[in-house]
């Protein structure tokens, strides 16, 4: 007898030579234990659902030894199409090259602590429970694709030398790869994952992708990503975090047409080391960059930007001309949510870009390093303050060079001097230009308008830095 199974490739089982005994079905039909139709009510052989724990641990016994055949055969474990039983581990094996396409598992699996030699494929397989590959050593591809997991998907500390592939998923609870490293591109395209799920402390070497992919909740937090992050199109319904990573290339979380859509969303602690975008968003929970740092201008090009947006601590190191039009469209998003301080950073931001277009007049660029020089475009009540306690100082130092009678290293110090000088510069500063109503020398007179002028333009610039800070309407 033999095993009439056959994948739709036209391709039998490869499985039956190592196989002695065989199954009818119909009184026509035959197949082996793997690929026996489970007929729900049929006989006990065809039932898998009606098997006995006792015969459940023999069907995995059967299949260890099998494996172990195929190894020594140094042959393809061609598992397609096959139906297991509930309960099947294969634990702390090693493996040869697999492929379990559209077989069906009826209850939980697990591979924990095995290693796959070679390709490892399940693609379009039906898992009822849990499907556990943590601790799992992969060192060819990994495809799990167009597949569906009643329970969780398991990829604790595991370890993919080559490209992992996780496209069109259906997963009813939740995806967990905390600790895992992926020295390859991975790949999760399409797919749908419920429940709490978290991918944190995981290490991507190569290009990740999560493209149009759906989340319930998900965090990504202490991450190391060395190439390309990409996020696009990915749907979140309650809550993503990204808490502390660190990504070393480009990162995108780009929205699409019909995909935009971003509830809470918290990125503190994060380094975005290249590029990073979260153009065409719709962000509509509390969304939070909070003492992150971008080596170059995010772009939220298109993006809506919820009230409770923060930005606290946040480190922009990009300064080229380039960089202006997206800090302009963050200070236009933060206006339109009047979020006076955040506005103004990022207006701050904008002009030291522009400082740095050689295309504006030089009279221009020195004027707006003069206005960041003085009062930070009018962020900082300080700079202004500490300007006017420098000018006091100065020319007082100035009035008493010109008030000594003598100027020689050898003299004496008058502080008498030094007191009247300072009385002077404070004078000068509370009553602007009282020098000319005074009998004073020219000298004198002339430092006296210009510290007064300099004082002037420092208590303006500390009253428009307190009027924009308290700015309503």
């Amino acid at each position: 007898m033999s095993c009439q199974h056959v994948t739709p490739e036209g391709q039998p089982c490869l499985l039956q030579d190592h196989l002695s005994d065989f199954y009818t079905t119909n009184g026509r039909n035959s197949f082996c234990i793997y690929h026996l139709p489970n007929n729900k009510g049929g006989n006990i052989d065809g039932d898998r659902s009606a098997w006995l724990d006792d015969r459940v641990n023999e069907f995995n016994e059967g299949l260890c030894e099998l494996i172990g055949v195929v190894k020594r055969a140094n042959e393809v474990l061609d598992m397609q199409g096959c139906i297991f039983p509930a309960g099947l581990e294969v634990t702390e094996e090693v493996l040869p090259e697999c492929n379990f396409s559209r077989s069906i598992f009826l209850g939980d699996i697990s591979f924990n602590g095995s290693v796959f030699t070679s390709k490892a494929t399940f693609d379009v397989v039906k898992i009822a429970g849990d499907c556990d590959f943590s601790s799992v050593g992969f060192k060819g591809d990994f495809l799990l694709t167009g597949s569906t997991i009643g329970g969780e998907l398991l990829l604790l500390s595991t370890k993919c030398k080559s490209m992992a592939t996780f496209s069109g998923l259906e997963i009813n609870n939740s995806m967990h790869a905390t600790e895992a490293v992926f020295e390859s591109a991975f790949v999760c395209v399409g797919s749908t994952i419920g429940g709490y799920s978290n991918f944190n402390d995981v290490k991507f070497n190569g290009t990740t992708t999560f493209l149009n992919t759906r989340f319930s909740f998900v965090t990504f937090n202490d991450v190391v990503a060395v190439d390309s992050f990409w996020l696009n199109g990915v749907e979140v319904a309650d809550y993503f975090s990204s808490l502390r990573s660190v990504f070393n290339s480009g990162f995108n979380m780009d929205g699409s047409k019909n995909r935009r859509e971003l509830s809470s969303v918290d990125f503190s602690d994060a380094r975005f080391e290249d590029g990073a975008s979260f153009m065409n968003r719709d962000f509509l929970g509390s969304t939070t960059f909070d003492r992150c740092m971008f080596r170059k201008a995010p772009k939220f090009h298109n993006t809506t930007l919820h009230q409770d947006t923060g930005f606290e601590d946040i480190a922009f190191k990009d300064t080229s001309k380039e960089a202006a039009r997206s800090y302009r469209t963050l200070k236009q998003a933060m206006e339109s949510v009047r979020s006076r301080r955040e506005e103004g950073m990022f207006f701050a931001l904008e002009q030291r870009c522009l400082r740095n277009n050689k295309s504006i007049s030089a009279s221009v660029r020195f004027l707006s390093w003069l206005y960041d020089a003085t009062s930070s475009y009018g962020q900082s009540t300080m700079k202004p303050v500490y300007w006017m306690i420098g000018i006091l100082t100065i020319f007082a130092c100035v009035y008493a060079y010109l008030l000594s009678p003598v100027i020689s290293m050898g003299a004496s110090f008058d502080f008498g001097i030094l007191k009247d000088a300072f009385a002077m510069s404070i004078k000068q500063a509370v009553t602007p230009f009282y020098i000319w109503k005074e009998n004073s020398e020219l000298t004198i007179s002339l430092f006296g308008t210009l510290q007064s002028i300099l004082f002037l333009g420092m208590f303006a610039l500390f009253l428009l830095a307190i009027r924009w800070r308290f700015k309503r309407g």
